[in-house]
């Protein structure tokens, strides 16, 4: 997509991977909802994929990305399990949280930054562990469950979301009908709709969590100098803090600000 693209249309994909004896919530919801958006929505189109293994996940996000046309967006669906270190496939094998950005980041890359990310899956919020501020960002936000879910807490979520969900405009929208699903049970939702300039601000500010960066400092001076002392600490403070500016440095190439400066 140039500078100057117009939106010409929202593409919408499914990608499931589970396991045999799994309810197949990808091919539901993609059956009985996202296959009829473009009888009401013009612009919108959706497809469905099933992947088994790790080679076939990361050539369909290849093809995919080679597929684009000028003006598009991309929402990725991933209907999977997942954990801590990342999207578990059919095969048992893992995608790591990093191979994950490194496999989606050329999608938001050639889209420009609008490539939405929803990870129907047992701790997609882990996704936030990952972060490479030398490089664009992966995607525009992402949404994911900072717990393990359930199948019938998928279906009915995100049957909520896709009803008010057409392209990245909606998330707002999308993610306030989510959150009345789990509103009308009586429960807190545990899906969280995340920013990438969010994650880039929480990750690298160094105020959020003082406690624990005067103990980063003291780790790390005892591990250079091998003691604490207070020209060593003072030593330490000043190297993380030269590394987090640079680092601060890079955000509008991350967030794409240099490309649409807001």
């Amino acid at each position: 997509m140039n500078v100057d693209s117009q939106i010409v249309g929202h593409r919408i994909i499914v990608i499931q991977s589970l396991q045999q004896n799994d309810k197949t919530t990808g091919s539901e919801l993609f059956h009985d909802i996202l296959q009829y958006k473009e009888y009401f929505q013009n612009d919108t189109f959706s497809k469905f994929y099933e992947v088994k293994n790790k080679e076939d996940f990361l050539s369909l996000i290849h093809n995919i990305c080679e597929s684009i046309i000028d003006g598009e967006t991309i929402t990725l669906h991933f209907e999977t399990h997942g954990g801590d270190k990342g999207v578990i496939l059919q095969s048992t094998e893992i995608i790591s949280w990093e191979e994950f950005d490194n496999a989606v980041r050329p999608i938001n890359i050639k889209t420009k930054n609008l490539l939405v990310v929803v990870m129907a899956m047992c701790k997609g919020g882990a996704l936030l562990s990952h972060i490479d501020p030398e490089k664009r960002c992966p995607y525009l936000a992402f949404v994911g469950s900072v717990r393990d879910v359930n199948e019938e807490e998928i279906i009915e979520s995100f049957n909520a979301f896709y009803s008010n969900y057409n392209s990245p405009l909606d998330i707002s929208k999308a993610m306030n009908s989510l959150r009345n699903y789990f509103d009308s049970v009586c429960e807190k939702t545990p899906f969280g709709c995340f920013s990438a300039d969010y994650i880039f601000d929480n990750t690298f500010d160094v105020n959020r969590d003082k406690q624990y960066f005067h103990w980063l400092i003291e780790l790390y001076s005892y591990k250079k100098y091998g003691d604490c002392a207070d020209r060593h600490r003072e030593d330490t403070e000043k190297e993380i803090h030269d590394i987090l500016n640079h680092t601060l440095a890079q955000r509008d190439y991350f967030l794409f600000k240099d490309v649409y400066n807001e």
